[in-house]
């Protein structure tokens, strides 16, 4: 005959039934199972008042959360990094070992966890943050950058032979979000070094000293009206970063250590 492995104490199977456990009616349907056996036993002793007011509490205790688990609950958001996208939140470009660009990608989804419909009014990033949850100071992006909705489309024409075209659109907020609905927010920025006159030898320490700060997460600022309520919250989230490190040494060996300019790379760089 065959036989099944024992299942180990943290196995998923036994986190499925710790889930299923914790949810509202499965601890109410717990509690009244063991209130049942609780007068039986009370009955069987003779304690029969006993075993009614036992009865009559459970009996008042589930009319009353099944009357506030009817009941919707007010909309709440929750703002989470779309790890599975797979995708680098902030990139530093480094060719030739000349630094130039760096890019500021970041994915967010805002869940509407909550019974009725919400309203998000804004969501901006505040800073970007170290491992210890300090914000990073001199890196040059534009002060409170707003989450926007970001769309991609791939179509066709015959007017072109049925090849491909990409179009893409921005659209920024507000946005009404249903209950359990969710959507995918970005924050974008391109800054960087084009080696112009504009970058001195200051500007470029101070750049080079923030970058030794590694960025690990970023501050968003959220805001939502839930009817004549407005919450406002602020939230942490990770951030996964590229090249940091190389990007300040290429600075460093531009630069000489930070002691002259070169002025023969000059490079044109797209800022947003």
């Amino acid at each position: 005959m065959r036989t099944r492995a024992p299942t180990p104490h943290g196995s998923p199977r036994n986190a499925r039934w710790v889930r299923r456990l914790a949810q509202p009616g499965a601890s109410l349907l717990v509690v009244a199972l063991l209130a049942l056996v609780l007068s039986a036993l009370l009955m069987a002793g003779g304690r029969t008042d006993v075993a009614n007011w036992v009865l009559s509490a459970v009996i008042l205790l589930t009319t009353g959360l099944t009357y506030l688990w009817v009941l919707p609950q007010p909309g709440r958001l929750l703002v989470v990094r779309q790890d599975e996208l797979d995708v680098s939140d902030l990139i530093f470009f480094v060719h030739e070992s000349v630094p130039r660009d760096y890019l500021l990608q970041l994915h967010v989804a805002v869940c509407n966890v909550g019974g009725r419909k919400a309203v998000l009014s804004s969501l901006r990033l505040n800073a970007l943050l170290d491992a210890a949850g300090h914000a990073v100071q001199g890196l040059e992006f534009p002060g409170w950058l707003n989450a926007e909705e970001y769309v991609q489309i791939m179509r066709r024409r015959i007017e072109n032979q049925m090849r491909r075209e990409p179009y893409s659109e921005t659209r920024s907020g507000p946005w009404v979000l249903e209950s359990d609905d969710v959507i995918t927010l970005r924050f974008r920025s391109r800054q960087g070094i084009d080696w112009s006159p504009q970058w001195d030898l200051e500007r470029l320490r101070r750049l080079a000293t923030a970058l030794e700060t590694e960025v690990c997460g970023a501050r968003l600022e959220l805001a939502y009206r839930c009817g004549r309520t407005v919450v406002r919250e602020s939230v942490d989230v990770d951030c996964k970063v590229e090249q940091q490190h190389r990007y300040r040494e290429a600075i460093l060996e531009a630069t000489a250590g930070l002691k002259s300019v070169p002025r023969d790379l000059e490079v044109a760089v797209d800022i947003e």
